[in-house]
């Protein structure tokens, strides 16, 4: 489940689960990345770069995980393969 700051995205659901009503003008934010604003036992809320705040279903949490990748940090070691010297693009391990 989430915690109040974390990453998530807007997406659609069928009207009515756990309780949820789903708005049409919601969907103007399906794939939208925003913030978790508030947390109850049955739903979430997310609020929206533009600061509208949109309530999601609690059973559907895994529908607006983000997931942040970072493949390299400060301070990795990497290796890079000749064919990214040939092709000018980042192939590393």
């Amino acid at each position: 489940m989430f915690k109040i700051g974390d990453k998530a995205k807007g997406f659609k659901f069928n009207g009515g689960t756990d309780g949820v009503h789903y708005d049409n003008e919601m969907d103007d934010y399906v794939g939208v990345v925003g913030e978790v604003a508030e947390i109850y036992s049955d739903s979430f809320v997310i609020m929206f770069p533009d600061h509208l705040e949109w309530m999601y279903p609690a059973s559907l949490w895994n529908l607006a995980k983000v997931e942040e990748t970072q493949p390299f940090k400060i301070g990795d070691r990497v290796k890079f393969k000749k064919s990214s010297i040939d092709s000018g693009m980042i192939d590393a391990t």
